[in-house]
């Protein structure tokens, strides 16, 4: 738990913690058994105990991806020699514990002397040999134990006198290794647009997120894993959101990671409206409607741009046309629906006239000149009148005060031969 939470919380400057346990000894930290004889390492055996610090180990108590150590480090005393080899005459590779880099933990201040079991090669080694020995082994390092002044375990681990005149001799021929010359990494992260936010579906306004940098690397997560140079595009079509990080390099030292969080908002619903609407060849037509938020019209189902104002059909060809509306709540705009708007030609009333008079009554919806009405019998029409007005085709136009016929209005006609009225509008 402890790992996971320390490998989850970067310091300020972006750099991480490792992470590692003192475990006692190599008994609880290899898969293989060494045992020590009089002559040196002895036969090698699975290790019963197995390794208590492996990756598989500490997730069995603790399953998170970080819950794992960055490098081992066992200890070694005398005492330890009963049931292992030691570091000193051993590679990590011998205890089977090479997946990570490895150092002693702790080890004593004198001559590594095992001493409860004398006579072990390890009895007779300095310093100096137990120092190189780890070195050319393979182990990464090591931590002398000791008190800086004597106490009762002077014996045993030994004390700083012990230890300074050896650790020197050590630094001076491998200077470049106990203290390298490290270039500190100074390379800050990239610049970007910390928020941004989509809506539900838009794929056409999603593009590949930017970054201002040099040798941008992508990345899922804020730490770990593999980055790439090929910026990602925000997948639209579920709503929530995404956080993708990015970090810049720059002269080889790749700075730490800044983070981008994709927002994607639910598109709204498309707007109500009334499907088909009919209309009568040459009727007058109203603007359509929809119940929506902010309504945009549109003379195709997807695409294009919308129109200026609402449409109001046209009525003087029959026929079908498809208008198109969306509503935008937000800045998330609808799918469109659709409204079929239907003109039908004028059902034909036909009236058969006598010369002379007949009553007759418009069918026509509105008001219709009464030239436009009367076409198709125009050319035998004498004089056509109703209680309160009159016409005459023997009278200058300003002398007529009948100019249009009105739906369901009753007329008195002299034609001048028998003829059929055709309720027509040409």
């Amino acid at each position: 738990m402890c790992a996971s939470g320390i490998h989850n919380n970067p310091r300020s400057d972006g750099t991480s913690v490792l992470v590692t346990v003192g475990s006692a000894c190599v008994k609880w930290n290899g898969t293989i058994e060494v045992r020590e004889t009089s002559t040196g390492p002895g036969a090698t055996n699975a290790n019963p105990d197995g390794n208590k610090w492996s990756d598989v180990a500490l997730k069995a108590q603790y399953n998170q991806a970080n819950a794992v150590l960055d490098f081992y480090s066992p200890h070694y005393y005398g005492w330890m020699e009963q049931y292992y080899s030691s570091q000193f005459e051993n590679t990590p590779a011998a205890f089977g514990m090479n997946e990570k880099p490895c150092l002693v933990g702790e080890m004593p201040a004198k001559s590594p002397i095992a001493t409860d079991y004398a006579g072990y090669p390890t009895a007779t080694m300095t310093l100096t040999t137990a120092f190189n020995n780890l070195l050319a082994k393979g182990w990464q390092g090591h931590f002398p134990w000791t008190a800086n002044i004597q106490t009762n375990l002077t014996a045993e681990v030994g004390y700083l006198l012990h230890f300074g005149t050896f650790a020197q001799a050590f630094y001076n021929a491998n200077k470049a290794l106990v203290r390298p010359n490290c270039t500190v990494c100074s390379t800050t992260a990239p610049t970007v647009t910390p928020t941004l936010s989509y809506c539900q579906t838009a794929t056409a306004t999603a593009t590949a997120l930017t970054a201002t940098g040099t040798n941008l690397l992508w990345y899922s997560t804020a730490t770990g894993g593999a980055g790439t140079s090929i910026a990602p595009v925000p997948n639209t079509s579920t709503v929530g959101y995404t956080t993708y990080y990015v970090s810049q390099t720059v002269t080889g030292c790749e700075g730490p990671r800044t983070s981008i969080t994709v927002t994607i908002n639910a598109a709204p619903a498309k707007p109500t409206v009334t499907t088909p609407v009919n209309y009568t060849q040459g009727a007058t037509a109203s603007a359509l409607t929809a119940i929506g938020t902010s309504l945009k019209w549109y003379t195709t189902l997807t695409g294009g741009t919308a129109l200026a104002a609402t449409p109001i059909p046209s009525t003087t060809t029959t026929g079908s046309t498809n208008y198109y509306v969306s509503q935008t709540t937000g800045t998330c705009e609808s799918p469109r629906a659709t409204i079929a708007v239907v003109v039908s030609a004028a059902a034909t009333q036909s009236v058969v006239l006598k010369a002379g008079w007949n009553i007759i009554g418009c069918p026509i919806s509105g008001s219709t000149a009464l030239q436009s009405a009367l076409s198709s019998i125009w050319t035998y029409v004498s004089t056509v009148k109703n209680l309160d007005s009159f016409y005459s085709s023997v009278n200058p136009p300003a002398m007529n005060s009948l100019t249009s016929v009105t739906w369901g209005q009753g007329y008195m006609i002299y034609v001048s031969a028998p003829c059929t009225l055709d309720w027509i509008v040409r």
